[in-house]
């Protein structure tokens, strides 16, 4: 079930897939299978099925792009795992803001469900820093996790066609810029819940900022482990986190007191008998150094604090890391935790840097349309672009279309189900490596923006992601 063998338990209301394997029933040579039952326990409840089907043999996991070339695999993401991989994701591009006029609200937009990445988008208010948006959407990237000059990128895609949604699949360029590492930091707190009632009702990761102005950005996350000691760890060695935060505040300042909701979480890792473990990371190039007090500053008052059932806990450890030239150095006992990540102008789409729009839709176009489109030079006055106009779909029984791309010098062919829709020659086209970006954003052009009913909701599925290079053109 959902991937792994054994015996599993069924939560009410989620949807699981199931995988049953014939040949563990020795079925004789020329028996057919007419009929499967599904039992469950005593007692009263109702189920549903979606998507039965019998598949003779194995899957076909011959891979490749829908053209002959000498493709080699470079990345894949099938979202097989109950969490966003931290290798392959980042919550955003290079920073935070979307285009059109939703926020993306993270945790609360994102989440993998039956093997598939899923976004929604709804009327709601979000508040991030000194923006107000009125609508939640969602956004992904693999900035700073995957890049990648020419070759052939596909994804699969299912999307509501709902007046005011505005799915896409792009690129954008990546020079690698980042910034100087040796400035770079990230804070680390760990509680103990050996002490912590079973029941939890409520619980607030609480801590103060010593130092901060308004350009300042703080995310909350958790750790993908709690093995790490404040007395050894370093950005070598720190823990992995899951690219899903619980909070993102832009413009906290001195003296402000931040709390984030993790009762959630609190009451998974109470259950799982596991410690809590937290990082404070500006994941979007702010290049402003926040200081937070630690469990070693002076006042109680000021230090860190978990308060579950309206009781505090203090950290059991904490820590900060520094990247460069210090990602050996421990730096855990100090008076303060530090938060930094540094600038780089790493993705204009000046000087052979391109924006790839693989696929975009808007909902006003109504089902099965699509464009694809390429921007360079900035968004400005010296802004220049071309599209393919719209692309009308074959049908597909279950919604979903593969769209994909075969990029090389001067070359681009756009393709949706392993066939050809448009391609565009110019030496112009862009010849730096690229990131890529899912999204579901609100709004754009063409009245899509304007006239949203107030009960908007909407949804992309995402089955797979998959890149290829061609040693031809590498």
């Amino acid at each position: 079930m959902d991937g792994l063998p054994g015996h599993n338990n069924f939560s009410d209301d989620t949807w699981h897939t199931i995988r049953i394997n014939l040949n563990g029933f020795n079925l004789d040579e020329n028996e057919k299978v007419l009929a499967i039952g599904i039992q469950g326990p005593l007692g009263t409840g109702r189920f549903y099925m979606d998507s039965v089907s019998f598949v003779e043999g194995e899957p076909d996991n011959n891979i490749s792009p829908p053209l002959a070339g000498n493709w080699e695999l470079t990345f894949e993401d099938n979202f097989n795992s109950t969490l966003l991989n931290p290798n392959n994701w980042h919550v955003g591009k290079q920073y935070l803001g979307m285009s059109g006029i939703a926020g993306n609200a993270g945790r609360e937009t994102i989440r993998i469900e039956n093997e598939m990445l899923r976004f929604e988008a709804e009327k709601n208010t979000l508040n991030q820093g000194t923006k107000r948006y009125f609508y939640n959407a969602a956004e992904v990237s693999t900035f700073r996790k995957f890049r990648q000059k020419y070759g052939y990128f596909e994804a699969k895609i299912k999307y509501d066609s709902v007046h005011g949604a505005w799915p896409a699949f792009w690129l954008l360029p990546d020079k690698g810029i980042y910034g100087n590492d040796t400035y770079r930091r990230q804070s680390l707190l760990k509680f103990n819940l050996d002490d912590v009632s079973t029941t939890i009702s409520s619980a607030l990761l609480r801590f103060k900022i010593s130092e901060a102005n308004t350009q300042s950005s703080i995310a909350v996350h958790k750790t993908l482990s709690a093995d790490w000691s404040q007395d050894t760890v370093t950005w070598n060695t720190k823990p992995q986190v899951d690219p899903l935060w619980f909070s993102h505040s832009y413009g906290e300042v001195t003296g402000n007191i931040i709390e984030v909701d993790v009762t959630s979480y609190i009451r998974e890792q109470k259950s799982s008998d596991k410690e809590a473990s937290f990082a404070l990371i500006d994941n979007y190039m702010r290049s402003l150094l926040i200081k937070i007090f630690s469990s070693e500053a002076n006042n109680i008052s000021d230090r860190p604090a978990l308060i579950v059932n309206e009781e505090s806990l203090f950290p059991t450890e904490d820590a900060f890391v520094r990247g460069g030239n210090y990602a050996d150095t421990n730096y855990g006992q100090e008076p303060f935790l530090l938060i930094k990540d540094t600038w780089g102008d790493t993705s204009p789409t000046f000087d052979q840097g391109m924006e790839f729009d693989i696929m975009e839709s808007l909902g006003t176009w109504g089902e099965d349309i699509s464009i694809s489109a390429l921007h360079w030079d900035g968004y400005g006055s010296q802004h220049k672009s071309v599209n393919s106009g719209e692309l009308y779909h074959n049908y597909s029984s279950d919604g979903f279309h593969i769209y994909g791309m075969h990029w090389q010098p001067g070359y681009v062919g756009m393709y949706i189900d392993g066939e050809k829709v448009w391609e565009h020659y110019d030496d112009r086209v862009g010849s730096l490596p690229s990131y890529i970006i899912l999204s579901l954003q609100v709004g754009g052009w063409d009245g899509n923006e304007k006239n949203i009913s107030d009960d908007f909701e909407a949804n992309m599925l995402v089955d797979f992601v998959r890149d290829w290079s061609n040693s031809e053109f590498n």
